[in-house]
């Protein structure tokens, strides 16, 4: 995997993208730091394939659940969940000054 900066990328996007389609992905750095991936098609279907699109932790919790209960498990419920939970209010807090 290589690094090219964004004001790189931008002049050579076309030639980037070959090397991606080749299977070699490219980091896109800004400032040094990476910031994006360019992949072929395929690595991000295969990446990406069976995920399921989560909106929110309910929704993500309600998903865990049905795949549990397909596996042949039986997976906490809300009232199990809240007992595990501790009860405390937390701990002191001060910025220091």
């Amino acid at each position: 995997m290589s690094d090219t900066s964004m004001v790189d990328a931008k002049a050579r996007l076309p030639s980037l993208v070959q090397r991606a389609e080749a299977g070699e992905p490219v980091h896109i750095t800004r400032r040094g730091k990476r910031v994006a991936v360019i992949l072929s098609e395929r690595d991000f279907s295969r990446l990406t394939a069976g995920e399921p699109k989560q909106t929110g932790y309910l929704e993500f919790l309600a998903g865990w659940r049905k795949r549990l209960q397909a596996q042949g498990c039986e997976p906490l419920t809300d009232q199990e969940i809240a007992s595990l939970r501790s009860k405390e209010t937390g701990r002191d807090f001060a910025w220091d000054q």
